[in-house]
């Protein structure tokens, strides 16, 4: 899916004018692999909503990434729940990168976190309501006080 996402360097394969350069950091070229996870801000991203979760991992890398974050959570439910995270969190950060591509400002990585915090918690309401017992529950409950 990610492949068909315009990024800057698909532009310019299809001869469309443009610089190449990350709207978000203006360092490097605007691919899917910079802008997902090597950008200075969805790194930061990554970093708030891991540091959220309770995962330490620092090497961001796509592929190790999700496997890294399979293999730190314990239970079915809490493993999905990190994933639903990073999927929010790519979203969030293609929505900043548009924001900064349409009306030239570039989002606050803490707030983009709350956003994802909250769409996620918004999410979960469902799941939380039906008493979930053991460490999964506990484990969400507490990354929300």
């Amino acid at each position: 899916m990610q492949k068909k996402l315009l990024t800057k360097d698909r532009l310019g394969s299809r001869e469309v004018n443009t610089d190449g350069l990350c709207v978000l950091c203006g360092d490097k070229q605007e691919t899917i692999e910079h802008l997902f996870y090597e950008c200075q801000f969805s790194s930061r991203c990554i970093g708030i909503i891991l540091e959220w979760l309770k995962i330490r991992i620092t090497y961001l890398e796509r592929q190790l990434l999700w496997r890294r974050v399979a293999r730190k959570m314990a239970g079915k439910l809490n493993r999905e729940f990190a994933y639903a995270a990073l999927v929010a969190t790519n979203y969030y950060v293609w929505k900043g990168r548009n924001e900064a591509v349409w009306k030239s400002s570039v989002p606050r990585p803490h707030k983009v976190c709350e956003q994802i915090k909250e769409e996620c918690k918004i999410r979960m309401v469902e799941v939380l309501n039906k008493r979930i017992k053991g460490k999964d529950g506990r484990w969400i409950e507490e990354i929300y006080r």
